[in-house]
């Protein structure tokens, strides 16, 4: 698999991984049309990954794999929050900004 692959099928995973984290915090705070407009932006990188999918199976691992490990960071990161929380409550924003920082990303290329 070319490194073109790899980094596309990595952006489009994260890119429909961060829309639907947004659409779950759109509806905490209260917003179904930003929620709305977040699953929409979802529903654009899920079609791209069916079309990079398509007689792929390299690329199907390789979003499988993405997906463990984005999920598995995201686990830790929401573990360390919720154990920080426990000492002192965090703001709504607080949580929010902390929630929807970017995970350093690192993956084997082939």
């Amino acid at each position: 698999m070319s490194s073109l692959d790899t980094d596309t099928v990595d952006a489009v995973v994260c890119q429909m991984l961060d829309a639907m984290r947004n659409a779950h915090i759109q509806m905490v705070v209260g917003s179904p049309q930003g929620a709305m407009d977040c699953i929409a932006e979802a529903a654009i990188a899920h079609n791209r990954l069916d079309m990079l999918f398509q007689g792929n199976p390299q690329n199907e691992a390789l979003a499988g794999r993405i997906l463990h490990e984005v999920i598995g960071q995201r686990m830790a990161a929401l573990h360390d929050l919720a154990v920080d929380s426990l000492a002192a409550p965090l703001r709504t924003a607080d949580v929010i900004a902390l929630v929807t920082k970017p995970l350093n990303r690192r993956h084997d290329a082939g």
